[in-house]
């Protein structure tokens, strides 16, 4: 399957057909100069247009012909003129590629004499709106030796909303009263496209389904994960979750837990809605931190080997002590990482027809010829990651797809739920970085530095590469679809603003240091980061225990892109409306053992103190005799 920039390839460059007495010349005879701009309209049309200028390089040849190929986008309303006036283009489509060719009115001959047109077309395959977020797509510009500049000017409206990211670094930014305005030259455009998104943030709605199923005779406790809120990612608001569960907790790759009771010989559904604020943002790769930089728990962590992550192999070992350089930062090294999958691997097209999908692994991708779902891009670049000694894990979840061929999906767990698995790296710098390498491979498309609004955290595994499971993967019997997520119509109508409500519990202790103490029940469906500054965060419709100055009604927290946030409160009476604490078998076996030997020592003390005392004298002798 060709990548996207290969299939746009001639929207950017085209290629040249000079002749001159009917014969055709190389183009070694003439260089050319490009300016080329792409001014997008506010209702997503882009105009293109082609400034050409066509230099001799020798005193008698002539350019008389010009054509170009473009494969994989519609144009229309193609115009094209020279300095004698407008030209006649002949467009022919066949096969979904459209080929233009034009015939000059002038003839320019002369050596270092050159000869100046314009072509401009029109298409909507370069700007689309997913949500309220624009995407920006522009392949990468394969240059030949003979082009002496290549110059591109985007042009956007500033009612697409404000800079998400845009990728390369324009070599200049600038705006007027109505349109932002971004040039790049040669060098930045041959290594990568233009890629980015414009407006603030993604909004989508979902409503996931669990089925958990209990055939034993005694009722049992059992988990599911829920989409986790990530800082300056993803915020995640929870509007309903049924049945209530018993607790909800997070775990240590920071996935939001829920936990139910199954009683005995049944099945239990549950449902859990809500929405969720997408956000992105970019790294400058030069400016990450040094890998012996990285905290040494992250390391301890998350470069060990496990199932699908093979990072004790010698052959992964070997390639990854090649991919990396301890004179480059830790995101400079993932990104040769990343370069190296993507370029290696090839994407199978139809893994996302088969149910289930076979999970091969990062050595099997590695060492094995053939083509390879979502799965092993991502289980590929964490084992490389972590052989290079790189905290990486896996993130599993729901992407919004416009193009399969190019941004597609093959995480089939069946009844048409299909979704997306990528990795992240962690970087001392900027923390934990998510990328998206099969994406990179099959569109062309920059992948590492940032990440579009359109990918949806489900799951993070990290200290497991196959646990915890994401949502849709909690059938019986792979009939019933439990995956539904839409682009929120009335995005602004959704309230993701944090709430909580605070209840007094009384302690005298606390009262004598004029002192109070609160339970703090998060209410709002959203995670609360660093409550009453103790570093601790606080999920969705749970409870911690808080001890501010007596009257003091204030309580400090951040949210999720790491603002502080301060909420005034008045204390409730009673208790928090949380249905109970689950505890596992363990705890409850160790509860009754002490609960037992509890009433026995009250047995033995009050009602029997006849056996107490014949028990004790006899520990005398046997003390002495040890003395002794």
């Amino acid at each position: 399957m060709p990548k996207f920039y290969s299939k746009l390839f001639g929207l950017l460059v085209g290629f040249l057909l000079l002749s001159f007495s009917n014969v055709v010349l190389a183009q070694e005879q003439f260089a050319t100069e490009y300016d080329v701009t792409y001014e997008i309209q506010p209702n997503g049309e882009v105009l293109v247009t082609q400034d050409i200028s066509i230099i001799n390089l020798e005193n008698d040849v002539v350019a008389t012909n010009y054509a170009i190929t473009i494969d994989g986008a519609d144009i229309y309303e193609v115009i094209a003129e020279d300095s004698e006036g407008d030209l006649e283009p002949e467009t022919v489509t066949e096969n979904g590629i459209t080929k233009v060719s034009v015939t000059f009115n002038e003839q320019v001959i002369g050596k270092d004499r050159s000869l100046d047109w314009k072509l401009e077309y029109k298409t909507r395959d370069l700007a689309s709106k997913v949500g309220e977020v624009w995407n920006i797509n522009i392949p990468r510009v394969e240059v030949l030796d003979s082009t002496k500049s290549y110059n591109v000017s985007l042009i956007l409206p500033k009612s697409f909303g404000p800079k998400i990211y845009i990728s390369p670094d324009p070599v200049e930014e600038t705006e007027d009263e109505t349109s932002y305005i971004f040039i790049f030259d040669k060098d930045r455009l041959q290594q990568n496209g233009v890629t980015a998104s414009f407006g603030s943030h993604q909004v989508l709605n979902f409503q996931l389904k669990y089925k958990l199923e209990n055939q034993g005779r005694f009722g049992v406790y059992k988990d599911i994960a829920l989409p986790p809120n990530i800082q300056r990612v993803q915020k995640v608001k929870l509007t309903e979750i049924t049945p209530p569960p018993e607790k909800m907790y997070s775990d240590a790759d920071g996935n939001l837990m829920a936990t139910f009771r199954i009683p005995s010989e049944s099945v239990l559904d549950i449902s859990a809605n809500g929405s969720v604020k997408i956000l992105s943002s970019q790294i400058n790769p030069e400016l990450g931190g040094s890998i012996k930089d990285i905290p040494q728990q992250l390391v301890n962590d998350y470069t060990g080997q496990e199932r699908f992550w093979e990072t004790r192999d010698r052959e992964m070992r070997r390639l990854a002590g090649e991919l990396t350089n301890a004179g480059l930062t830790t995101s400079q090294n993932a990104k040769n990482i990343y370069d190296f999958v993507t370029s290696r691997l090839t994407y199978n097209f139809s893994a996302s027809t088969a149910d289930p999908v076979e999970r091969h692994g990062a050595l099997k991708a590695l060492t094995e010829s053939g083509t390879w779902a979502c799965t092993e891009f991502t289980d590929l670049f964490i084992a490389l990651a972590r052989a290079s000694g790189i905290p990486a894990r896996e993130l599993n979840g729901y992407a919004l797809v416009k193009d399969p061929n190019s941004t597609p999906l093959s995480l089939n767990i069946g009844s048409g739920d299909v979704l997306h698995s990528w990795a992240e790296f962690f970087d001392p710098n900027f923390g934990w970085v998510q990328v998206d390498p099969t994406w990179g491979s099959t569109s062309g498309i920059d992948y590492f530095t940032k990440l579009d609004t359109n990918h949806f955290v489900f799951v993070v595994k990290g200290l497991d590469s196959e646990y915890p499971y994401p949502a849709g993967a909690y059938k019986l019997d792979g009939t019933e679809k439990q995956v539904e997520v839409d682009i929120a119509q009335n995005p602004d109508q959704i309230d993701f603003q944090e709430n909580i409500t605070v209840y007094k519990a009384d302690s005298l202790f606390h009262n004598l240091f004029g002192k109070a103490r609160y339970i703090v029940y998060n209410s709002g469906g959203i995670t609360l980061y660093n409550v009453d500054r103790s570093g601790k965060f606080l999920v969705p419709f749970s409870t911690m225990v808080v001890v501010l100055p007596e009257g003091e009604n204030q309580l400090y927290f951040e949210g999720t892109n790491g603002e502080s946030l301060i909420l005034d409160f008045v204390p409730q009476k009673g208790k928090p409306p949380i249905s109970g604490r689950a505890f596992s078998s363990a705890a409850i076996i160790l509860s009754v053992f002490a609960a037992i030997l509890l009433c026995s020592l009250i047995y033995s003390s009050i009602m029997r103190p006849n056996l107490r005392k014949r028990l004790t004298p006899r520990q005398h002798p046997r003390r002495q005799d040890q003395d002794q």
